[in-house]
Order: structure tokens, then sequence, then C-alpha cells
């Protein structure tokens, strides 16, 4: 099981994400953007879980544009992720009166 996962599942926010982030820039640097883009995608999901829509929704943006941008598909191992549809996420996401955001 991956560091990040256990984290998650322990519900150590903040580690789960600090977990993903590293692999985030490893990716980058490889140039590996399949893992980058699952990368955002689930830390869309521990930002969403932190209380944070708005970074989750920013952080799905970013996994989006990269989608585009360079025709990558989420890989068939986050299809076991909820996030692996932006539009499905960005719903979910989506900052609604009375989620701790202001008006």
């Amino acid at each position: 099981m991956s560091s990040w996962r256990l984290q998650y599942e322990w519900n150590d926010l903040e580690s789960a994400a600090h977990h993903l982030k590293i692999g985030i820039e490893q990716s980058e640097r490889i140039g590996n953007l399949l893992i980058q883009g699952d990368g955002l995608r689930t830390l869309s999901i521990v930002q969403q879980a932190s209380g944070n829509p708005g970074a989750a929704l920013a952080t799905l943006k970013k996994a989006d544009q990269l989608t585009e941008s360079r025709q990558v598909a989420p890989s068939r191992a986050s299809a076991t992720l909820p996030a692996t549809s932006g539009l499905h996420w960005r719903k979910r996401i989506w900052p609604r009166p009375g989620f701790g955001l202001s008006k």
C-alpha cells in the first residue's frame, strides 16, 4: 500500500497530501505525465476530505488541463478512485452555501 493511502486511511490528511505532492513533483521531474495526472486527481480527494473544496477544485482543474494539453487519460490504477471523472468531482467539490466558504 502506498504511503499516501495509509496516511489517508489513518485520517492523517496533511501527511497524505505531503506524500502526494512529493510524488507529483517527482513525476514532473522525470516527465511521467500519467502519474502526475493521477497524483493531482488523488490530491484533490485528500484536499476535499480536509475540508478545502477550493484547493480541491483548483487541483482538479490542473489535472484536467494536463489531460487536455498532453492528451493524457487517467490510468487504470486510478479507476478505483472516485476522482477520475473531473466533471463528477467538480459537482461534488464545487463550493456550496454553508460548506465553510463565505458567499
